[in-house]
């Protein structure tokens, strides 16, 4: 069940709309410039939602002229998923959820192909990872973990939980599936967008 890969491309929409205009200002709030922000999107599969969460960053970026490196790590488990990800080639078919102002300066059309552009895949470093049992990403700044955990039993939910606290900074955010809660740290984040589950690490005071 961990290799079914139910992804597209800036899937629900209401979500990435919360994570341009309630997370990512944040995210760059208290970052100076030469400083980092360190991203991991878990259950990656075959890299659209790193994708999407990449470009809403990188346009952020030169939005605002800021001048702070980003690491993006993007993991599964699934190696043929992370083949097709580090390609980043995906059919036409597939690219109508993609906002045209983002099509053509992400990606080149190659026959029914577009191919992610290179400024788009230098942002993302895929990598294969077991998050139940690898050793975790420490001090980061966000970890999108959409609808993986609706796939485990309840201890191994609670575990990948405790994990992801224990590798988000202080103030880290922390994005959730919409059948996902946060089971037994539910006091232990602020909910910054409830209905999107969208959740601030509250060690931030």
């Amino acid at each position: 069940e961990f290799l079914i890969g139910v992804t597209r491309f800036f899937r629900d929409e209401q979500v990435f709309l919360s994570l341009k205009e309630k997370l990512i200002p944040q995210l760059f709030k208290d970052k100076s410039e030469g400083d980092q922000i360190k991203i991991w999107v878990v259950a990656c599969s075959t890299g659209e939602e790193a994708c999407g969460i990449a470009i809403l960053l990188l346009e952020y970026l030169q939005e605002n002229d800021i001048n702070i490196e980003l690491k993006i790590f993007a993991t599964d488990i699934d190696a043929h998923a992370l083949e097709i990800a580090q390609k980043g080639k995906y059919p036409s078919n597939v690219m109508s959820d993609i906002p045209p102002q983002y099509l053509n300066k992400y990606f080149k059309k190659e026959g029914d192909y577009f191919t992610a552009k290179t400024h788009l895949r230098k942002a993302i470093i895929y990598s294969q990872h077991d998050v139940t049992s690898d050793p975790p990403f420490n001090k980061v700044d966000f970890i999108s973990c959409r609808n993986m955990l609706i796939y485990m039993q309840p201890v191994l939910q609670k575990k990948v939980m405790t994990i992801f606290q224990f590798s988000l900074t202080k103030k880290g955010f922390l994005l959730l599936g919409s059948s996902e809660s946060l089971l037994d740290l539910e006091g232990s984040f602020t909910a910054i967008d409830r209905q999107n589950k969208l959740f601030q690490n509250n060690l931030a005071g």
